[in-house]
């Protein structure tokens, strides 16, 4: 082979050297980015308990409370019946993965925690990397305790006018909640919640109030008081802008914030017309 040959080829191997540099740098900048931008989309942000909700032939509500590393597996029976928002009727669990894909998987995940009376971080369907991650460092110390709810007296029953066999949840069901869903650091903030209904739709207040005291802080008083917010307000005192429980409560219910000079331990929930219209 000439020297001129040799040469050639030399010069052809260092060209894909460098094609392949840049091909994987640029590929490790992409990764990076997807990365950084997963972060900032993640649901689950430290605080509260971390809890999932399952949608298949069946719905499942995990929930993990990193506090105390214990979790609740809930197993919602298909003779169930749940109301779901928006004024979409009552449906199974098997109906709800086709209703997802229709309506969106979050109004599904909202609908079930509504009717559950809890709060949640996010569906399985919409899990990011962060997430995911995050869930399965958790769940390697967790301790699980499971609940079939049909194994239970947490469920009414009445026949429906085509007179098949419907189950619901009873009243039990909201004390219980409080013990399966209760997160200790909710729990010992020291917050005490009052949750205002400013719009003409009834029970808006005594429905978030719910979601709310299952997570473990105390609602003090519901009622209803005129305010100017369009949807959900969270107002307490100055200096519990960076609360990470004021922030949890903005981030479940969807509210702004404002600070007013409150007492430093109290915490009030404006809800508007915008909240109204979920239901």
């Amino acid at each position: 082979m000439t020297r001129g040959k040799k040469k050639n080829i030399k010069m052809i191997r260092d060209y894909i050297k460098i094609g392949l540099s840049v091909i994987f740098f640029i590929g490790g900048i992409l990764i990076i980015a997807n990365l950084v931008n997963g972060y900032g989309e993640r649901k689950w942000k430290g605080w509260g308990r971390f809890t999932v909700i399952k949608i298949g032939e069946k719905v499942v509500v995990e929930s993990i409370d990193p506090k105390s590393n214990i979790g609740t597996r809930l197993f919602i029976p298909e003779g169930v019946e749940i109301n779901t928002l928006q004024q979409r009727g009552q449906w199974k669990p098997k109906s709800l993965s086709r209703l997802g894909g229709k309506y969106g998987w979050k109004w599904v995940g909202d609908s079930i925690a509504d009717y559950l009376g809890i709060s949640y971080t996010t569906i399985t369907q919409e899990m990011v990397l962060w997430d995911k991650l995050e869930w399965w460092r958790l769940s390697l110390r967790t301790k699980w305790k499971e609940i079939d709810l049909g194994d239970t007296n947490l469920l009414t029953s009445r026949t429906s006018w085509d007179n098949e066999k419907v189950l619901g949840v009873s009243d039990k069901w909201v004390e219980k909640s409080r013990e399966l869903f209760y997160a200790v650091d909710l729990g010992n903030s020291g917050l005490e919640v009052r949750v205002w209904n400013s719009t003409t739709k009834a029970g808006v207040a005594g429905r978030a109030a719910a979601v709310l005291e299952s997570s473990g802080l105390p609602v003090i008083q519901v009622g209803e008081r005129e305010s100017n917010t369009s949807y959900c307000r969270v107002v307490s005192d100055k200096s519990r802008e960076k609360s990470p429980t004021v922030k949890w409560i903005m981030g479940i219910l969807g509210c702004e914030w404002r600070g007013e000079d409150l007492l430093g331990n109290m915490v009030e929930v404006y809800l508007g017309q915008g909240y109204a219209e979920r239901y």
